[in-house]
């Protein structure tokens, strides 16, 4: 009789947590870069009434998460959700698991999502690598990215015009006119998210004079 009623018990138990769950978890920017800040919000839907006592975060060694956890959530009607806003930052790449735990008067309430660090920059593609000296060069490039980044700015270190390329849909060109031989350097600028990033991107070229005479330009 003692076992039925505990079956019995956990069945109910069971029944109630199935009505009250996580609806999802928004993240933004869905890929990190390392030490970059992801805005995250975890929306719990209640299917009927739920008092929830908390709700915290497990998060692996190479993640942070604020807050970690909320206490004292309260009462949730039937159809009502409560959103628990939190930031996740990245401290080096790498696929993490994150288990929320929601805890309410009749047990507890798991879900689990991904994070995705990845440790790939921007790479700036040249659509021609020989330039011609002391003639002007229209070159334009690619800016290829592993993950969605916005306000993209290529700045060429060099005597290129514009000195500032305002990237749309992954492409841009400049103009240039060679005096010397040498590799060309270019800043990008780029958000992923919130946060903002600047690296250095060396693309070696080959130079020809105007007379044909094939020459070579490495980083030293």
């Amino acid at each position: 009789m003692l076992r039925k009623l505990i079956f019995l018990l956990s069945l109910i138990t069971l029944i109630q947590l199935s009505h009250a769950q996580v609806v999802k978890v928004e993240m933004n920017p869905q890929t990190l870069l390392p030490n970059d800040v992801a805005y995250c919000k975890l929306i719990f839907t209640a299917q009927q009434n739920t008092y929830v006592t908390g709700i915290s975060l497990l998060t692996p060694y190479a993640i942070e998460a604020k807050p970690s956890s909320i206490s004292g959530v309260g009462l949730l009607t039937a159809g009502s959700s409560y959103e628990f806003p939190f930031t996740i930052k990245a401290k080096e790449s790498g696929i993490f698991q994150v288990t929320a735990i929601i805890n309410t008067l009749n047990g507890s309430i798991k879900q689990t999502f991904v994070v995705r660090v990845l440790n790939a920059m921007p790479e700036i593609i040249l659509n021609k690598t020989t330039l011609t000296l002391n003639e002007v060069n229209k070159v334009a490039f690619t800016l290829y990215s592993p993950l969605s980044i916005s306000n993209v700015v290529v700045e060429p270190l060099f005597n290129a015009n514009p000195k500032l390329i305002y990237v749309h849909n992954g492409e841009g060109f400049f103009k240039f006119e060679p005096k010397a031989i040498k590799p060309l350097k270019f800043k990008i600028k780029f958000y992923n998210g919130k946060n903002y990033h600047e690296i250095l991107r060396v693309v070696n070229v080959n130079y020809v004079e105007s007379k044909g005479v094939f020459i070579n330009a490495s980083p030293k």
